[in-house]
């Protein structure tokens, strides 16, 4: 088994994300900003402190478990040059897709257009189109 500590209680899709993409002997330990336990091998944490880092000598690895580096995260982990940070990026999937969507709706004035028709405006229907085609763009 491979410990790994999270700091506080993960969500679900986090412990299925690590066992999938890491190593499916990981035994999940979670806490509540309780000391990080000796034989902790990876730590996910958002802004870990000092002390979290230097209470498992065997640390490794640095899960952010979201997109970007905290600048305090960042110059802390300057003082761990052998523990390797990776970000974990769980919620990718959820943001493209909102991506996507909002990329259609500003192309094809889909707000500007559903809110004339609530006010009862129809004059958008009979003009000509402002939207964008995105093919060959």
């Amino acid at each position: 088994m491979i410990p790994v500590y999270y700091l506080k209680p993960p969500p679900q899709e986090i412990i299925d994300v690590l066992r999938s993409k890491i190593d499916p002997r990981i035994n999940l330990l979670a806490g509540d900003g309780e000391p990080v336990p000796a034989q902790t091998m990876i730590l996910i944490a958002g802004r870990p402190q000092r002390d979290h880092l230097l209470s498992a000598p065997d640390l490794h690895t640095l899960i952010i478990p979201w997109s970007g580096l905290p600048d305090v995260t960042r110059e802390l982990m300057l003082d761990f040059p052998s523990i390797h940070v990776h970000n974990l990026h769980h919620n990718a999937v959820p943001v493209a897709e909102s991506v996507l969507a909002l990329l259609l709706a500003a192309a094809k004035h889909i707000v500007p257009l559903d809110q004339a028709l609530r006010r009862g405006d129809w004059r958008p229907r009979y003009r000509p189109s402002q939207a964008l085609l995105l093919r060959n763009k």
